[in-house]
């Protein structure tokens, strides 16, 4: 969890991380997105969602 994901999400197109599932708002309630990280494992990285429909701060 993280506090603006989409902070990170731009942060890693810049640094050309291969994304393995885009950013999105998710039913469960997150703005997630994952990457592979050197390893080859999945990171995930995501903020919750307000009942308004953006970020929490």
């Amino acid at each position: 969890m993280v506090p603006n994901v989409d902070e990170y999400w731009a942060l890693s197109k810049k640094l050309g991380a291969e994304v393995l599932r885009p950013i999105d708002d998710r039913y469960y309630g997150l703005r997630d997105f994952s990457i592979a990280g050197p390893d080859g494992v999945g990171l995930r990285f995501a903020t919750t969602i307000s009942p308004e429909g953006g970020p929490e701060n």
